[in-house]
C-alpha cells in the first residue's frame, strides 16, 4: 500500500496590522518562528488580509520566502478581515517624582501613623484622577472589517462589511503564482450569513473572472464554506471548476452534518480545516456585533476628544472627553476577547471529529491528497491526535 498524501499545517493570520482578528493569534509567527515548527508542519495557510497588497506586501513576501526556504507549502486565503486603524488614546503622562519631605530625626508613634495616613489618602486621591489604572499602549487601535467578494443585500447595516473587488484580488494571485503556489482559498461569507440570490450572482460573476485568471497562472480556487448554500456551490463548481475548502468548525456552527457533507462533496474537497468551536451561531454573531458597536463608540469618543483640544489631556475623570475615550477603549478591547472559538483542537466544544477523520482516512487510503489545516494556536498534541486517526501503522513519513 502506498503511503497517504497528507500534509498538516497551521494558520498564519497575524501579519497585516500586526494584530489578529480572532484574538488570540493563530499564527506561527507569533507563537514561535516557522523554523521552530519545521518538521512538524508541511503546510501554511497564509491569510492575506491586505486587498491589492497596498500596505503589507513585503511582510507577506517575507513569509512566503521563509516558507519556501523551509520546504513548507503555502495556501493563500483571500482577504476576509481587512484591518482599519485608529489613533490610540494618549499614553498616561509620567508623574514627576515628588521630593520626599524631610523627616525629623525621631518620630513619635502618633506622628508616624499620621504621616502614613496622609500618604495613603494622597495615593487614593491620585488613583481617582485616572479612569483606569492600566497603562494604555501606544499602538494603533485596530478593527477588522469583514470583507468578501459579495455581501448579502438584506444586511441591516451593509456598511459594516466591505465588498472585495476583482482588481484587489489580482495582485494576490500574481504573488501566489510568482512563488509557485497551487491553491487559493476564497472565503464566501460569515457563518450563518448565507448569500441571497443577488449576492450569489455577484459572487458568480467575480468568480468567473478570478478562476480564468487563476487557471492561466496554474492556481486552483477553493470556495470555503460559511454562508455558502450547497446548491450555490454545485452551480459555481459546474460553471467555474472551483473546489470546496471544507471548514468543519463552520459547518458545525451552521448545523451541517460533517461526515455527510464531506462524503457528498468528497471529490471536490482537497483542503480541510479542523478546529473546535462551542455550539451556537449566536455567540459568533454576538462577538462580531459587539466589536462593530465598540469601534463605532470609540470612533465617536476619539472625535470628541480631538475636538476638545489640547486642554482635554489634563481633564481626567468620568465624563470628561479623555475619560470617555479611555472607557470606550477598554470596552472595545473587552469586546475583542475570544472565549469561544479557536481555543484548541478537540479539547473543548461539541464536535466529535473521529467520524470525519475516518472518512478522510478512507480517502487517503484510496490515494487522494488531503491538506489538513489546524485552525488553532499551534500545539504539538493536535498533530499527535490527527496522526493516531489518519495514518496507518506503517506510515514512515513525517507529521
Amino acid at each position: 500500500m502506498s503511503e497517504p498524501t497528507l500534509k498538516l499545517g497551521c494558520v498564519e493570520q497575524a501579519i497585516a496590522g500586526g494584530i489578529d482578528p480572532l484574538t488570540p493569534p493563530i499564527s506561527v509567527s507569533r507563537n514561535g518562528s516557522l523554523a521552530k515548527w519545521r518538521d512538524k508542519i508541511q503546510l501554511l495557510d497564509l491569510r492575506v488580509n491586505d486587498p491589492g497588497l497596498t500596505r503589507f506586501r513585503s511582510a507577506f513576501e517575507d513569509i512566503l520566502e521563509k516558507a519556501r526556504t523551509l520546504g513548507i507549502e503555502v495556501i493563500v486565503t483571500l482577504p476576509e478581515a481587512v484591518p482599519e486603524f485608529f489613533e490610540p488614546p494618549p499614553p498616561k503622562p509620567e508623574e514627576p517624582k515628588a521630593a520626599k519631605p524631610a523627616r525629623p530625626a525621631r518620630e513619635s508613634k502618633e506622628e508616624r501613623e499620621a504621616r502614613h495616613a496622609r500618604e495613603a489618602e494622597a495615593a487614593r486621591a491620585a488613583r481617582k484622577l485616572r479612569p483606569y489604572g492600566k497603562p494604555i499602549p501606544v499602538i494603533p487601535v485596530t478593527y477588522f472589517k469583514p470583507s468578501y467578494l459579495a455581501v448579502p443585500r438584506s444586511l441591516p447595516e451593509p456598511d459594516t462589511f466591505r465588498t472585495l473587488s476583482v482588481e484587489e484580488c489580482l495582485p494576490i494571485l500574481d504573488l501566489a503564482a510568482r512563488f509557485g503556489l497551487r491553491h487559493v482559498v476564497v472565503p464566501v461569507s460569515e457563518p450563518g450569513l448565507f448569500l441571497d440570490p443577488g449576492a450569489g450572482e455577484e459572487l458568480r460573476a467575480k468568480l468567473k473572472t478570478l478562476t480564468a485568471v487563476a487557471r492561466d497562472k496554474g492556481l486552483s480556487l477553493h470556495l470555503r464554506n460559511g454562508g455558502l448554500r450547497l446548491d450555490l456551490f454545485k452551480k459555481l463548481q459546474r460553471e467555474t471548476g472551483c473546489r470546496l475548502a471544507f471548514n468543519a468548525g463552520i459547518a458545525d456552527l451552521e448545523r451541517f452534518d460533517l461526515t455527510g457533507t464531506y462524503a457528498t462533496f468528497g471529490d471536490q474537497i482537497e483542503i480541510v480545516y479542523l478546529q473546535q468551536v462551542l455550539p451556537g451561531i449566536d455567540k459568533w454573531k454576538t462577538r462580531r456585533e459587539a466589536m462593530a458597536a465598540g469601534i463605532k463608540r470609540y470612533r465617536a469618543a476619539l472625535a470628541e476628544y480631538k475636538a476638545a483640544g489640547p486642554a482635554a489631556a489634563d481633564q481626567r475623570g468620568k465624563g470628561t472627553p479623555l475619560g470617555n475615550l479611555l472607557r470606550s477603549w477598554h470596552d472595545y478591547q473587552e469586546a475583542c476577547t475570544n472565549p469561544n472559538f479557536n481555543l484548541g483542537l478537540f479539547q473543548s466544544g461539541d464536535i466529535n471529529p473521529v467520524p470525519l477523520l475516518r472518512a478522510i482516512k478512507a480517502d487517503l487510503d484510496a490515494g487522494r491528497e488531503r491538506l489538513i489545516v489546524v485552525e488553532t494556536v499551534p500545539n504539538i498534541k493536535n498533530a499527535e491526535f490527527l496522526g493516531r486517526h489518519l495514518l496507518p501503522e506503517a506510515f514512515t513519513g513525517t507529521l
